[in-house]
């Protein structure tokens, strides 16, 4: 089960007992894992992901970690088709964070079309499928951040201000990955 959809572990980490904030808890655990991600940029659960490209590159990042897998690779050709790259053509690093995609040094990059922005697609898949594969710390990370924002109810003002645990920003700063090289 994804982390997201497991709502009665959620109430059991809080303690909660009763079902009326139920609507509230869901919704704070989605946040949590989406604002995890952000800060980190590490996929809490799996989803496919697509990038565009305005020009060939032999090897390119895919964000965010981990990469399970490239599902496709597809241009708009100068003919003005839509075509697939093979996947032999094309070798795909998992086990690195972030993941890669490298072109075989013998791939003659095709001709794009004229005035399509983005004519490079990519279509790729990262994340944990089950809360199971995730590790312990980011389960952590995203139950206490989903914690807080059902304690912390009150707006943020200048007056009071409620800042993140500690525990929190610790787990955050574990799972952190830099983002260095950005996609054009």
């Amino acid at each position: 089960m994804a982390l997201t959809d497991d709502l009665e572990s959620q109430k059991a980490y809080q303690r909660i007992t009763h079902d009326a904030d139920d609507a509230l808890v869901s919704a704070n655990l989605t946040a949590a894992a989406e604002w995890f991600e952000r800060e980190t940029s590490y996929a809490v659960e799996s989803r496919s992901y697509s990038v565009a490209l305005s020009k060939w590159r032999r090897e390119i990042t895919l964000w965010p970690v981990p990469l399970v897998a490239v599902a496709s690779v597809t241009y708009t050709g100068d003919d003005g088709d839509d075509h697939t790259v093979e996947a032999t053509d094309y070798h795909v690093t998992t086990h690195s964070r972030p993941g890669r995609l490298v072109f075989a040094s013998d791939y003659s990059f095709p001709p794009l079309a004229d005035g399509v922005p983005e004519p490079i697609r990519i279509t790729y898949s990262c994340g944990h499928a089950t809360a199971e594969d995730m590790p312990d710390t980011l389960i952590a990370g995203v139950r206490l951040l989903a914690s807080h924002l059902y304690e912390q109810r009150t707006p943020v003002t200048e007056v009071a201000a409620n800042e993140l645990p500690m525990g929190i920003q610790r787990i955050i700063d574990l799972h952190r990955f830099p983002r260095g090289e950005e996609v054009e």
